[in-house]
């Protein structure tokens, strides 16, 4: 009988990282006192560039001028973006994701895909428990949660990025 088909029997494995809301978290990890708070960031544009999960539990969405989220969410914290913090941040995340494998393709200032295809002996595990390693190095070294796809394609892995957020892992054979 063969084997039920796994991330372990395909030919490709491919991470997409992605920082939850990433701005707005890094925000709330530089400041404990906004952890658990709506904090949104993009106060010098005037509309909301990120907005934390606690924002986006109010109903802020990207793009809602500073004025009407107060509306619908009174006790938010809006904050000008730091986007020097942000890339300096970025280039941690990249250097803590090239630790793994030098196969890294930087899609946008908090995500990137990942190649770890061959490298279980190397880095002695599993594709799932290589992508929990770099997810529980990145949740920790960084202060704030990333959420990871793991396939055989990009499109897919970018996808399974975006089924179980915040701080999900999803493998999608």
């Amino acid at each position: 009988m063969e084997s039920p088909l796994t991330i372990q029997h395909l030919p490709k494995a491919i991470l997409h990282i992605d920082g939850d809301a990433f701005f707005a978290a890094v925000e709330q990890s530089r400041d404990p006192a906004l952890k658990g708070k709506p904090v949104v960031t993009g106060k010098e544009r005037g509309i909301a560039a990120s907005m934390s999960y606690e924002a986006k539990a109010c109903g802020v969405t990207g793009g809602m001028r500073l004025s009407e989220i107060k509306r619908f969410c009174p006790q938010v914290v809006v904050l000008p973006s730091d986007f020097e913090t942000y890339s300096l941040l970025s280039k941690r995340m990249f250097s803590i994701v090239r630790r793994y494998t030098s196969e890294v393709e930087g899609y946008s200032i908090d995500e990137c895909f990942a190649d770890i295809t061959g490298l279980q002996r190397p880095l002695k595990g599993s594709y799932q428990q290589i992508a929990e390693r770099i997810k529980h190095a990145l949740d920790v070294e960084l202060g704030f949660t990333f959420s990871v796809g793991l396939a055989p394609t990009k499109v897919v892995a970018k996808l399974g990025s975006k089924w179980e957020k915040p701080s999900g892992l999803t493998c999608i054979p």
